[in-house]
C-alpha cells in the first residue's frame, strides 16, 4: 500500500488564471460531443462520429479470429504443453475473448483510480469517483491523503508523487472530437508543462496529453507485421497504436488553438513500478491522410 500527499504547488496554482483559461476553452470547445458508455459510441450534433481506436484500426491489417483460431487448433490440438491442448477452435476463441474482457476490465478500474487520483492531487475531493472515496483520508495535521492498494495503483499514485512543478495538471477524462477530420475520443490526462529554457531568457511551455497503460507487453509483434500505408516504417504493435492515438488528440487540442508540445504513455507495471514513454508525432501524416481519404461517418 502506498499513502499520497497533495502537492502544495499544484493546489496552490491548480486555479491561476492561465490554466483555468486552458481547461475552460477545452471543455467549452467539445461540450457538444455525447458519449454513450454502451455501445461505446460517441455522438456529435446528433449523428454517430467515429472514435479514435477505429480510425487507428483503418491502419492496421485485417485480423481474420476464425483462420488465427483454426491455425491454433491445428497447431496445438495434440500438444501436451500448450494451453490450447484438447481445444477446438470455438473453445479457443472463447478464451481470446476472455482474455481480451479481463484485460479491458482490470484496465478500466485502474484508469478510474488515476483520475480519482487527479481529483486527489488538484483538490477537487467532491469529484473523487464513488468507489474509491473510501481511499480519502485526512493524517494527524488534518491534511488529506489518499491510498493506492494493489501494484497498478501503487504504480500511478507514484507517477503523480514523482512529477516536477515545471507539470501542472489540467484535465482528466477528457473528450475530444476533430469535427473537419471525423472523429472523436477520450484522453486520460492533459497536463501543462512550463520551465525555462537553459541558457536563454526564454521558457518552454505547452500542453502534455497522457494515457495510462496496463497492457501485458507494448511491444507484442507477429512476424514483423507492419501498419498500413501511409504508417508503414512502424511495427503492428500496441506501442505504435498508441503512438497514432495520441497525435489524434493532439490534432483536436490543435484545431482549438491550444500548442501541444508532447505525447506520453504511464504503462503501469505489476510490479509498482511504471514506464513514462515519449511518442513521437503523427499529426502531419494522419492529418494529410484523413483530408486525402476522409472517414465515411
Amino acid at each position: 500500500m502506498k499513502i499520497l500527499k497533495q502537492k502544495k504547488y499544484w493546489v496552490e496554482h491548480f486555479n491561476d488564471k492561465k490554466y483555468v483559461e486552458i481547461r475552460e476553452k477545452v471543455v467549452d470547445s467539445f461540450q457538444d460531443l455525447i458519449f454513450e458508455e454502451e455501445p461505446h459510441k460517441y455522438y456529435l450534433h446528433g449523428k454517430e462520429i467515429m472514435c479514435v481506436s477505429n480510425v487507428v484500426h483503418m491502419f492496421q491489417p485485417h485480423f481474420d479470429v476464425d483462420i488465427m483460431a483454426q491455425r491454433t487448433y491445428e497447431r496445438n490440438y495434440n500438444n501436451e504443453r500448450s494451453k490450447y491442448y484438447r481445444m477446438t477452435p470455438e473453445m479457443i476463441k472463447e478464451v481470446w475473448a476472455k482474455i481480451s474482457n479481463d484485460a479491458c476490465s482490470h484496465g478500466t478500474e485502474r484508469h478510474e483510480f488515476a483520475e480519482s487520483v487527479f481529483y486527489f492531487m488538484t483538490n477537487q475531493l467532491d469529484k473523487i469517483l464513488d468507489q474509491f472515496q473510501d481511499r480519502l483520508s485526512y493524517d494527524e495535521h488534518n491534511q488529506p491523503v489518499f491510498l493506492a492498494k494493489d501494484p497498478k495503483e501503487i504504480a500511478a499514485a507514484t507517477f503523480y508523487e514523482e512529477l516536477p512543478d515545471s507539470l501542472l495538471p489540467i484535465l482528466a477524462e477528457t473528450k475530444v472530437y476533430n469535427e473537419e477530420l471525423g472523429y472523436s475520443g477520450t484522453f486520460d490526462l492533459l497536463m501543462y508543462y512550463d520551465a525555462p529554457i537553459a541558457g536563454k531568457d526564454d521558457r518552454y511551455s505547452g500542453l502534455c496529453v497522457m494515457d495510462w497503460k496496463t497492457n501485458r507487453d507494448l511491444y507484442k509483434n507477429f512476424k514483423d507485421q507492419r501498419l498500413l500505408h501511409p504508417f508503414q516504417d512502424l511495427q503492428d504493435m500496441p506501442l505504435s497504436i498508441y503512438k497514432l492515438q495520441l497525435s489524434l488528440y493532439q490534432l483536436c487540442l490543435e484545431k482549438i488553438g491550444l500548442k501541444t508540445i508532447a505525447r506520453r504513455i504511464m504503462w503501469l507495471m505489476p510490479d509498482g513500478t511504471y514506464e513514462k514513454l515519449p511518442l513521437e508525432s503523427y499529426t502531419k501524416q494522419l492529418e494529410e491522410e484523413l483530408t486525402k481519404n476522409p472517414i465515411a461517418n
